[in-house]
């Protein structure tokens, strides 16, 4: 049915070979495979950090991992049915991640090297917000390394936004994101930096959990862990 296939292949579960004219598997089921096998341990064990942040603050969170440059969630909690978020669940590969907070987290801390590479390509426009210039993207990418966490401002869906922070394991390995998506307008001001805070900080006891030691004086050159 050409019409599975064109579906299949707009969600990236069939990418067509230009050389062979066939269809291969895609990334979104390499990451649908991902998602059962590996990480189904990393989810169990952080879901208790993952419900806390919703119940702290009231907004949808999930747990994110890096599949072959794609963020893929693992798990989330929503706050009932929002129709922003309610396609971003387990198993599910956020298109463009660059565009998302967790794709910024996971290329920042591959460092200048991987960032370079990565905006050789154009980045797409998913909304009127999204940043397409590689010098203002790589600009966001340093600022990610100093603030801790990384934002998406209606750069994915209009009217939902993301912050997100790193989660580290025992060996100092980048192995997650953790984020929440407030719609737009709850992610102003006070409440902005209050979010970007509480992400930071679940983050942190996430990689606790996990066996990472954070110095005291904050200054792990993670670039170099990831």
């Amino acid at each position: 049915d050409d019409r599975l296939v064109r579906t299949l292949e707009s969600e990236r579960y069939l990418v067509l070979n230009p050389a062979t004219g066939r269809y291969q598997i895609g990334l979104a089921a390499t990451a649908l495979l991902h998602s059962l096998t590996e990480p189904s341990n990393l989810a169990q064990a952080l879901h208790p950090f993952i419900q806390a942040l919703t119940d702290q603050l009231g907004e949808p969170a999930s747990l994110v991992i890096d599949v072959h440059g794609a963020p893929l969630v693992i798990d989330s909690v929503s706050t009932g049915f929002n129709p922003l978020t309610s396609s971003i669940g387990p198993g599910r590969v956020i298109d463009s991640g660059t565009s998302t907070a967790p794709g910024k987290v996971f290329l920042a801390y591959k460092g200048p090297e991987q960032w370079e590479a990565a905006l050789t390509r154009p980045l797409q426009r998913r909304t009127p917000h999204t940043i397409i210039d590689a010098d203002v993207y790589a600009a966001q990418l340093e600022r990610v390394l100093i603030d801790g966490v990384a934002c998406d401002e209606e750069e994915h869906f209009v009217g939902l936004c993301a912050v997100a922070a790193p989660v580290w394991d025992g060996a100092g390995t980048l192995v997650a994101a953790v984020t929440v998506t407030p719609i737009a307008e709850r992610f102003q001001g006070e409440r902005r930096h209050l979010l970007s805070e509480a992400v930071k900080s679940s983050a942190v006891r996430m990689s606790s959990a996990l066996g990472f030691v954070h110095r005291a004086d904050g200054g792990e050159d993670l670039t170099k862990m990831a």
